[in-house]
């Protein structure tokens, strides 16, 4: 595959990825929580997993199309955040993966695992899965703004968006977790586009 073709693709995977986002949080509004049976059995829950899922296997290879893009640009920097970001994002597929499988599995048959101070909920690996997103995008997108290779909105949103829904559930209410999400989905729509564009992809292509 050439490298233009990487970009591109890598922008629609980051653009669906974005939108998938968006909508699992906006479905995450009705359920109103993450913990309790009430949540996990709830007529939304799966398919709002389901774009969870989505969203974190899309971005996995939306990061390497703007990793394709940037080039050497960034640095030490790029290289680390990128690193990171390509971790934490797949750490929150194996988080989509677990609440769509596992909790409604749990709330049937084992509800106190994901009551809020469950042992599934309370775990040190969501902590670790957060502190790692949040780092990753945070170092990539400051390479990216380093770079100033591509528009420096988009890139700011995908840094709040990093932030914000990784904040403890218990210590900040859940609007700030859903308009955090939906604004990194905003912000990964915005960056997908901006791969996708082959103009963008032959001036990378063209100045190496």
């Amino acid at each position: 595959m050439s490298n233009s073709s990487l970009i591109r693709w890598g922008g629609l995977s980051l653009m669906v990825a974005g939108i998938a986002n968006i909508l699992f949080w906006l479905l995450v509004l009705p359920i109103g929580t993450f913990a309790g049976t009430d949540a996990a059995l709830n007529s939304l829950w799966v398919p709002s997993q389901l774009f969870h899922t989505l969203a974190a296997l899309l971005a996995l290879f939306g990061l390497v199309g703007l990793y394709a893009w940037l080039g050497d640009r960034g640095g030490r920097l790029e290289l680390t955040g990128f690193v990171l970001a390509l971790f934490g994002t797949a750490l929150y597929l194996a988080d989509a993966v677990i609440a769509l499988v596992v909790f409604p599995i749990a709330a049937t048959n084992a509800p106190s695992l994901i009551a809020t101070n469950g042992a599934l909920n309370m775990s040190p690996a969501y902590i670790a899965f957060g502190a790692i997103f949040m780092v990753g995008y945070i170092l990539y997108g400051i390479a990216l703004l380093r770079a100033n290779v591509l528009p420096r909105t988009p890139i700011l949103l995908l840094l709040v968006g990093a932030v914000l829904p990784n904040l403890p559930p218990s210590l900040v209410p859940m609007s700030i977790l859903i308009v955090g999400g939906v604004i990194w989905g905003i912000g990964a729509t915005w960056l997908g586009y901006e791969l996708l564009s082959l103009k963008n992809a032959r001036n990378q292509v063209g100045s190496k």
